[in-house]
């Protein structure tokens, strides 16, 4: 359990780099006068010319919204881990991480919108990039930023797969090996590379 919390320290470190670094990049579009004005309404007509053709756009965008944050659906696995064990605890806990998790999506969010403006893209990385970020902060700067943004990016998909494959592992544990979860921890590195692998 030592190395899972590792490794989530890591991702959620990473997030906060991100937000942190996409501050730095509103700041510097503040400092040259560029910010963009934030746009707090959708534009419709983004969606299509018809109802239908809105509504469909809509229901793409649903699964997304609902899905940022159903990682955590590997607290519940963990809860026995957490000692001393009270609901209040847990509570607490699943709390903390959905406001930071809300928190860093928000601040990178609003500081995207406020730099991009019309020309964000819905995957904000692909305005992280050198040409977008050159005269905001510097040549330089933003070579080190979007390495640093697809680092910290590929640590943070990194640790939320292996806290999802967590729970999976210990399930597999229980069902196809005899002596469940004992078993598990013996032979733990062997069902995480299967897991893994596929």
């Amino acid at each position: 359990m030592e190395k899972l919390a590792v490794v989530n320290i890591v991702g959620v470190a990473s997030n906060g780099v991100f937000a942190a670094l996409m501050v730095a990049l509103a700041a510097g579009a503040a400092a040259n006068g560029v910010l963009q004005p934030p746009r707090l309404l959708p534009t419709w007509s983004d969606f299509g010319s018809s109802s239908f053709a809105i509504g469909m756009s809509l229901a793409s965008i649903a699964p997304v919204l609902l899905n940022t944050n159903v990682c955590h659906q590997s607290l519940h696995p963990l809860m026995p881990l957490l000692r001393p064990y009270s609901v209040s605890r847990m509570q607490r806990l699943a709390a903390t991480a959905l406001g930071i998790c809300n928190s860093l999506y928000l601040v990178v969010t609003l500081c995207a919108g406020l730099v991009f403006g019309e020309a964000l893209d819905a995957d904000v990385l692909t305005n992280v990039n050198v040409a977008a970020m050159g005269p905001l902060i510097g040549p330089a700067a933003a070579v080190v930023m979007a390495c640093a943004v697809r680092l910290g990016y590929l640590l943070s998909l990194i640790g939320s797969y292996v806290l999802l494959m967590y729970p999976l592992r210990q399930c597999i544990g229980d069902l196809m090996l005899p002596g469940g979860q004992r078993a598990v921890l013996q032979q733990w590195q062997t069902l995480t590379i299967v897991l893994v692998g596929t």
